[in-house]
């Protein structure tokens, strides 16, 4: 993963899945948690299971 990184430098940005509770891992590698991110799953109701989406409120915007 660390040359996966190092391979990266100069991009704007880097992103990733990581698997639920492996924060801390990707976070030693320099990643920060993103807040904007958005996601729609085959199977919805397992992502919601498995901690991968948070249901929001839906508008009619």
């Amino acid at each position: 993963m660390s040359k996966l990184v190092e391979f990266s430098k100069g991009y704007n940005k880097i992103l990733l899945f990581a698997s639920v509770g492996k924060e801390p891992f990707y976070a030693k590698l320099g990643f920060d948690k993103m807040n904007t991110a958005m996601a729609i799953f085959k199977n919805q109701k397992q992502a919601l299971e498995w901690g991968l989406v948070d249901l929001i409120e839906k508008t009619n915007e």
